[in-house]
Formats: structure tokens, C-alpha cells, sequence
């Protein structure tokens, strides 16, 4: 029964959406549309991340002092241009956090 009664739960289908949206977000990162993830989340959905402050609103976790252990700013860029390795980690970080909050709901 317990099962059941997640799906009537919005914020079990809201951690779903934010995990949707990071996997998007990584995905348009892998493929090279953009080196920056406040981008990627931007063309992901414009609406709900129309800036990088925005995207913590949804994702607490995502900001450097967690993803990458210094205090930056949202308008620069928190690793070199051509480190994808940091971002697609960073990404794939977020990814096994929310995975975790939905196998845990």
C-alpha cells in the first residue's frame, strides 16, 4: 500500500521532474550544446530555470561550495571551458542524490 500512495504524493513526482531534468541537462552538456549547466538547465526548461539562482530553488545542492568545494558565483564559471569531466560528475553527483531521494520516498 505504501507504494501506492507515493504516486498520489506531488513531491514524489516533483524529485521525478528534477531528476528528468538533470539527466536532460547532462545529456545537452555530453552532446556540447553548451560547456555551462545553468545553460543546459535553462534550455531544459526555461521557465523553471530561467537563471542559475533559480536552479537552487529546485536543486539545493546544486551550488559550488557543494559541487565543487570553493564559493563561486553563479555568472562564472565554476571549472575551466574544456573540463567536462568536472561537469558530467557533477551532474552524475545530483543524479545518485535524487535517485536516492526517490528510492527512499
Amino acid at each position: 500500500m505504501n507504494n501506492f500512495l507515493k504516486y498520489l504524493n506531488p513531491e514524489y513526482w516533483k524529485l521525478k521532474t528534477i531528476l528528468s531534468d538533470i539527466k536532460k541537462a547532462k545529456n545537452i552538456i555530453l552532446v556540447g550544446r553548451t560547456p555551462y549547466i545553468c545553460i543546459a538547465f535553462y534550455i531544459v526548461n526555461a521557465y523553471r530555470y530561467p537563471s542559475g539562482s533559480y536552479i537552487t530553488k529546485y536543486i539545493p545542492e546544486f551550488n559550488s561550495k557543494f559541487l565543487t568545494g570553493e564559493e563561486k558565483r553563479y555568472f562564472e564559471p565554476w571549472w575551466p571551458m574544456a573540463d567536462m569531466i568536472s561537469r558530467t560528475n557533477a551532474l552524475n553527483t545530483l543524479i545518485t542524490i535524487y535517485e536516492q531521494k526517490i528510492n527512499n520516498f
